[in-house]
């Protein structure tokens, strides 16, 4: 949230997936986001969202994060017993 409150409001967007596949569960969120901002030094009410996803990965999981073109995207692969296949 942080990240797109400092762009206009017409490139502002968040984009959240989520999905189950061959026992896996994953979760990936994307939005658009300034080099600046990016490579800013952690601040006090900055990163929420990525602290979350990390914590759910510590659990037999995978945090991965890239910025391309201004788009930055976190995602996570977690283990997911039982999980009920979608697409």
């Amino acid at each position: 949230m942080d990240a797109i409150a400092e762009l206009e409001p017409e490139k502002r967007y968040i984009i959240l997936e989520t999905g189950c596949k061959a026992g896996n569960m994953w979760i990936k969120v994307e939005n658009p986001a300034s080099e600046e901002h990016v490579k800013r030094e952690h601040r006090e009410g900055h990163g929420y969202g990525r602290k979350i996803l990390e914590t759910i990965a510590k659990h037999d999981g995978v945090f991965k994060t890239k910025f391309v073109d201004g788009v930055y995207e976190a995602s996570i692969i977690v283990e997911a017993e039982e999980a009920v296949e979608t697409t």
